[in-house]
């Protein structure tokens, strides 16, 4: 028998034994039979990690627990962990699992909801003594807080990576511990050829710049420095801020060459814009709209008399100077472009000087919007268009005269016309009623009626500057001393007379019965101005309009003329009346005592002469009508017009009559023929040409001179008078042409009868002219 003694045999463990082992470990373990996963124990760790307790779990499918369906956010988990008991129970080996991230289910009563945490998982297989599979221990190691540590690290260094700064750290040594991409792409160096060098040696030029002395500032007073600096090497301007750290120093820079090229620009525009704005008459503001304040410049105290800087800060600057009638119009219109997407914007308004009267201003604008199109703010400029918008009415006021003298001039020429008919019949008619003297009356009052009308019509073609005028040389003080009597006789005893006369004072050319007129009717409607009683004054004297008078009237020619004023004390008028003073048949008296056609006749005789009119005028304050005509430069001969015989006679010369109006034309016919001349007619210029030439001789022409057809009357007696050379011409219209006339008066040669004319002033004007040699 052998010595030898054999060791004692260990009782096979049980599963139970092993279930007690895992459950009293430190570590946090799940004990789960094979094949169905039933879990048989579970250690206080593993509870309190997943805040579940032992009677919850014990004895439970692990994936009834802990389920691996989509629709539990731990799906994905739980499938993995399925996996991996899987392959331990087909391999019999322990199966080590990736980290996962395993969301734990907090209890209601902590709040309910995920808590995530991170695990590192081994299934471990556990086998009996006959070696069949008997448990599988599912170990968790909790790598959460490294993980998270992990995560930290590489946010940390992921967001240095991506700030928009360049960034480097440099240890107590001076050496360089880390940079990130940026500061490589910056300093044009790679990390690996930095870290660990001494910076100094790397960067010598830095050494002697603001860089070196701001650093140890930094490193020295444990404070954070921050400077610009320009670094010659790059070319850049480089914005530096360095924190000090326990290692060293953290230094965030970033590259400001173009801000500060920029800036430098904006030195200079501002420069240039404060020197725009000195030099400019506009006024220029500058509006923040999301604070509201307002800028101006200096031009708001140079044009307005309001200084900037006593001026209300915000938008009330501008609105509490805006006429009251304009505000609301201005507002809305302001706010339909900021609500917009419009830049522009632009209005014409009233605005308070400091004298508080109101301008007339043109305001524009632009709009600076955000990338969303809300406005931020507005810069413009506002223009005093004051005296332009004067200017503009006093021009639209001249030319919607001279657009009633044309529509005036018109109605002349066509009642003209009537007027010749209905005066030369009346007379025929009253030459044969013979000693029918009730029956003569009727006819000598058709005549006075029609004589009447003429005058209306004159006084039209007065407005119209379409009559004939007859100037002559007029000595001023002369010519007063005439008209003084009949002044005084057309005034009443309350009205005291006043002329004076300026020493020296120029003679003028004009048409001296037109100007009589003239003066009278001023002098007439001032009398009416004063019915209570007054004072009227004329004045005489040489002045001068300059340039600048001239900017104002664009009608009138700068020079010397010679002024006649006519001024009262009486009711005067307001502007609205004073705007339609000239207008014809506008009058402000009584129906009956005025036609509204004597400030018109003055208005336009004044203009044909070549002078000016103006009208000061205030209500309860008088009137002054000021006359402006041209100095006498030099003196006219007489006029060679054929003196007129002094009485009518018949005649037998062939006359050719041309005139488009069939009423006139017959009217004409029949008059010339009753005093014994050989008449051919014609409708028209045209047609007056082709008869020509069917003669061999005519004597005289007499002819309209507005006419349809290629030739009006002007013009056709230029060609009858080629072929005719002896032919003598007579012109008859309702107003003057302008082919006829220079600065006013007939050209030289030219014979005109006026429609309407009487039978005898047509029998003495013909003889006139065919007489004369």
């Amino acid at each position: 028998m052998s010595n030898h003694k054999e060791p004692a045999s260990l009782e096979p463990m049980s599963q139970f034994d092993y279930v007690r082992i895992f459950e009293q470990g430190s570590g946090k373990n799940l004990v789960l039979s094979p094949g169905e996963y039933r879990i048989v124990g579970v250690s206080d760790a593993y509870l309190e990690a997943t805040m579940t307790t032992r009677e919850q779990i014990m004895g439970e499918l692990v994936f009834d627990i802990f389920p691996d369906d989509d629709s539990d956010p731990r799906a994905d988990v739980t499938k993995a962990i399925r996996h991996s008991l899987e392959t331990v129970e087909m391999t019999k080996q322990p199966h080590s699992m990736p980290a996962l991230r395993y969301p734990i289910q907090r209890p209601e009563s902590a709040g309910g909801g995920f808590e995530e945490r991170w695990w590192d998982i081994t299934n471990v297989p556990v086998f009996d003594a006959a070696g069949n599979l008997m448990v599988i221990n599912n170990h968790v190691n909790d790598i959460t807080a490294l993980k998270n540590s992990e995560d930290l690290n590489a946010r940390l260094r992921s967001t240095i990576e991506n700030i928009n700064d360049a960034f480097f750290l440099i240890d107590t040594e001076w050496k360089a511990m880390f940079l990130n991409q940026r500061a490589e792409k910056l300093l044009d160096r790679k990390a690996a050829d930095l870290v660990g060098k001494y910076i100094w040696d790397e960067f010598p030029e830095a050494k002697e710049s603001d860089f070196y002395i701001q650093y140890n500032k930094a490193v020295d007073t444990q404070k954070t420095v921050r400077f610009v600096e320009y670094y010659e090497p790059l070319d850049k301007w480089l914005q530096v801020s360095a924190y000090p750290v326990s290692d060293g120093l953290a230094v965030y820079f970033r590259d400001v060459t173009d801000e500060r090229k920029n800036q430098d620009a904006l030195k200079l525009n501002k420069e240039r814009f404060d020197l725009v704005t000195k030099a400019s008459h506009d006024v220029i503001w500058d509006w923040d709209i999301v604070t509201d304040e307002v800028w101006w410049n200096d031009s708001l105290k140079e044009i307005y008399g309001y200084h900037p800087k006593d001026v209300e800060k915000d938008s009330k600057s501008w609105l509490n100077r805006i006429h009251p009638d304009d505000l609301e119009v201005v507002s809305e219109d302001i706010h339909s472009v900021l609500d917009s997407t419009q830049s522009n914007w632009e209005l014409e308004y009233r605005f308070r000087y400091q004298s508080g009267d109101y301008a007339t201003v043109i305001d524009r604008g632009y709009v600076l919007r955000d990338e969303h199109g809300k406005a931020l703010r507005m810069i413009g400029s506002m223009l005093d268009v004051t005296e332009r918008r004067i200017m503009d009415a006093k021009l639209r006021q001249a030319q919607k005269l001279e657009a009633v003298g044309h529509l005036t001039g018109g109605i002349a020429h066509d009642f003209n016309n009537l007027l010749t008919v209905i005066l030369g019949n009346a007379e025929l008619i009253t030459e044969q009623l013979g000693q029918q003297s009730h029956l003569r009356d009727y006819g000598n009052m058709i005549i006075s009626a029609a004589e009447r009308g003429s005058e209306l019509t004159n006084r039209l073609l007065a407005f119209a500057r379409k009559q004939p005028l007859s100037p002559k040389a007029i000595d001023l003080p002369e010519l007063f001393s005439d008209l003084k009597v009949l002044l005084q006789r057309t005034l009443t005893e309350n009205v005291s007379v006043e002329i004076t006369h300026q020493p020296g004072v120029s003679s003028i050319e004009a048409d001296q019965v037109q100007l009589e007129s003239a003066l009278l009717n001023l002098v007439i409607n001032a009398h009416d101005a004063m019915p209570n009683g007054g004072r009227l004054s004329i004045e005489t004297c040489n002045t001068t309009l300059d340039d600048v008078y001239v900017e104002m009237f664009p009608d009138v020619k700068a020079g010397d003329y010679v002024m006649i004023a006519i001024c009262d004390n009486g009711s005067g008028m307001n502007a609205e009346t004073l705007a339609q003073a000239y207008e014809p048949f506008f009058t402000t008296k009584e129906v009956g005592k005025g036609s509204g056609l004597g400030l018109s006749m003055v208005y336009g005789f004044i203009k044909q002469s070549g002078g000016h009119m103006r009208i000061y005028s205030e209500p309860n304050h008088g009137t002054c009508v000021k006359l402006y005509l041209p100095p006498l430069l030099e003196i006219q001969e007489a006029s060679s017009e054929p003196v007129q015989l002094a009485q009518p006679q018949h005649g037998k010369e062939h006359i050719l009559v041309v005139e488009d109006d069939p009423l006139v034309r017959d009217h004409v016919v029949k008059l010339l023929e009753s005093l014994g001349y050989r008449i051919t007619s014609a409708s028209s210029g045209d047609e007056a040409f082709e008869r020509l030439a069917e003669f061999s001789s005519v004597d005289l022409l007499f002819t309209d001179i507005v006419m349809p057809g290629k030739l009006n009357g002007s013009e056709l007696a230029v060609a009858a008078q080629n072929m005719y050379p002896n032919l003598k011409v007579i012109f008859t219209s309702g107003y003057t042409e302008e082919t006829l006339m220079h600065q006013g008066r007939l050209n030289y040669g030219v014979h005109l009868l006026s429609k309407p004319y009487r039978r005898y002033q047509l029998a003495d004007k013909l003889r006139s002219v065919l007489d004369y040699e």
